[in-house]
Order: structure tokens, then sequence, then C-alpha cells
């Protein structure tokens, strides 16, 4: 009876060893699809360029009349899932426009009725948030601040400056 159990437990000691040798090592990998997309965003977003945001702009217009390139800038922290922007005037209307695209050049656009200085210096600033010069009649120059804040796909935006009130 002693042979049997040991021979039985040395079976079971086995059994459990091989058991436990092939077992393969998971990692839980769920996560929310706004990690999912983010992460992809991340991992393709590195190497945008200046030059492909602009490419997103004329691709956009498609020849539009009267929508003028101003500047660009590259959102290397891919707020908003947005991966960069575009300064642009409407002429036809007088606007003054940001346009944030995403990875597949679609955007957003925000206008606002004021005039962009000579060098507006275009600014990405963190956070979903550009900055650029805009200039009063008095040739007062200052600068301006919009925000794209995306909310379970609803789009707004954030505008302040630094004029005194």
């Amino acid at each position: 009876m002693k042979k049997i159990c040991i021979v039985f437990l040395i079976f079971i000691y086995t059994a459990g060893m091989v058991a436990c040798g092939n077992q393969n090592v998971t990692q839980d990998t769920t996560s929310s699809s706004e990690d999912v997309e983010i992460s992809t965003l991340q991992k393709d977003a590195k190497d945008w360029s200046e030059q492909e945001v602009v490419n997103m702009f004329y691709n956009m217009t498609n020849g539009e009349i009267g929508l003028e390139f101003l500047d660009c800038v590259v959102m290397p922290d891919y707020a908003s899932n947005r991966i960069g922007a575009v300064l642009f005037e409407d002429t036809e209307d007088g606007t003054t426009n940001i346009a944030f695209f995403d990875a597949e050049g679609y955007a957003q656009q925000c206008g606002i009725y004021a005039k962009v200085a000579d060098a507006p210096d275009l600014t990405y600033v963190g956070d979903g948030t550009v900055t650029f010069k805009l200039e009063l009649d008095e040739y007062i120059i200052y600068n301006c601040n919009i925000s794209i804040l995306l909310d379970d796909g609803n789009v707004a935006f954030e505008i302040s400056d630094d004029l005194q009130k």
C-alpha cells in the first residue's frame, strides 16, 4: 500500500510540475478604446512633421479661394487626439482661424474676428492649447490662446487673451 501511495504521489507531483511548466504567462490586456486610440496615435504620431500638417491643411481647403495659410505647429502630446494645428485667415469674411487636425486629416476649426500680427508666432503650449499674436487697430500686439476640448464626441473651444480688461 505504501508503494501505491508513493507512486500515486509521485504521479500527482509529476503531473503538477508538467502542468505548471506549460502555463503561459498572460497579461491583462484589457484597456479602454480611448487608451488604445491614444497609444496607437502616439506610436503613429512620433514622426509627424509640420510639413505633413501643412499638407493636411491644403488637402482640407482643396484650393478654396480666400483661405490664406499663416503658420502651423505639431502637437507632440496628442491632446484631444490631435497631431497639429494650422493658423489661417479667411480673407473673405475677415476671420482668423485655427484648425486642429487629427492623424487622419480631419480638423475642428475655430475662428475669431481679429487681425493677425505680422509675425503671429504660433506656438503650441500643451494640453490642446495654441497661442499666437493678434493686433489691435492701435498697433497693439497681444497674445490669443485657443484650446480645443473634446468630451464624449463634443467639441468646444476656449479662447482667452492677455489684454488688460
